[in-house]
């Protein structure tokens, strides 16, 4: 059962258009290990880029995956070791309907909005809430030696705004060409 649901979900993120997943990287003969580029999209974390593993139980779906950073983050809900504290994987709240892209979009969120709740850091939590734009500027300052550099994006993936104006100046080309015959 977890091979096929495992299987099923890598073929649902690699069509997955994300601005924040790239490098999403599986070997066929273990889907119990996968790895991908975590690229928060906010400040203070938007200049890098995290490794972020993924391992999960034999025992997948009713066993939540294991997250791990492959690099320190200045976060209070990660620690030095890249363990992070994600609530939707914990044992008590996970749920078999659960899907690998909700943890990997709750991830995110928790990257982006850092805040005091069960820091894994205390010592960041503190500062976030007393001197949040230090916070900030120390958070960027971490993001660059730690975070890995940012891929450049594929050449197939162009966001959406850009599909819309490649369409209508498509449509303007055809229009043109069928007014000068």
């Amino acid at each position: 059962m977890a091979r096929t649901r495992l299987g099923r979900e890598l073929e649902e993120l690699r069509k997955m258009e994300a601005p924040w997943l790239r490098g999403l990287e599986v070997e066929e003969a273990n889907l119990f290990n996968w790895s991908l580029l975590l690229l928060p999209q906010k400040e203070p974390y938007a200049a890098g880029a995290w490794k972020i593993n993924l391992e999960f139980p034999k025992e997948y779906p009713f066993k939540p995956p294991k997250l791990t950073l492959g690099q320190a983050m200045y976060h209070p809900q990660v620690d030095e070791k890249g363990q992070l504290c994600l609530p939707a994987v914990a044992a008590e709240n996970w749920k078999p309907g659960t899907k690998t892209r909700a943890v990997l979009e709750a991830l995110v969120a928790l990257v982006e909005a850092p805040h005091t709740e069960r820091p894994l850091r205390p010592d960041l939590a503190d500062l976030l809430t007393k001197d949040p734009d230090l916070f900030h500027a120390n958070a960027k300052a971490h993001t660059t030696p730690p975070a890995r550099p940012r891929p450049p994006r594929p050449p197939h993936h162009t966001p959406k705004q850009n599909k819309k104006q490649q369409t209508t100046k498509k449509t303007k080309q055809n229009t043109t060409k069928k007014k000068k015959k």
